[in-house]
């Protein structure tokens, strides 16, 4: 699967999708934290690492982040959370109590794809 990139945004999740496959990495996508959950819980091969959003509909990051943490078949799985969020005291605060990594919005690229060289290895693209 490579990374799952989980962001309620359309452009900036086909941005990232874009952004990573262009670097060799595979992607898939989810548009709130119930659709991870499926992708995370289906018979598909276990990302890599998950880029999560925080704010979303339907289920938020903050939520996703306390089902992986439950359920042993996923709780390995690394996981970026990337937020604009972080400068309220209360949101820093949440996330300094999280085993996840945290990045602020906006992202540049060359520190996103820092962060993901930490967890994934590149890999042609599958046809």
């Amino acid at each position: 699967m490579g990374i799952l990139i989980v962001d309620d945004d359309n452009d900036l999740r086909d941005m990232l999708r874009l952004a990573l496959q262009s670097e060799g990495y595979q992607t898939t996508c989810a548009a709130n934290g119930r659709e991870a959950l499926t992708v995370l819980r289906g018979p598909s091969a276990r990302p890599c690492l998950v880029l999560l959003d925080i704010m979303m509909p339907v289920m938020n990051g903050w939520d996703v982040l306390e089902v992986i943490a439950r359920e042993r078949a996923l709780c390995d799985i690394p996981v970026v959370v990337m937020s604009g969020h972080l400068r309220d005291r209360r949101e820093r605060e949440r996330a300094s109590r999280s085993p996840a990594m945290f990045l602020e919005k906006p992202i540049s690229l060359a520190k996103l794809l820092s962060v993901v060289g930490q967890f994934c290895s590149q890999a042609p693209e599958m046809e």
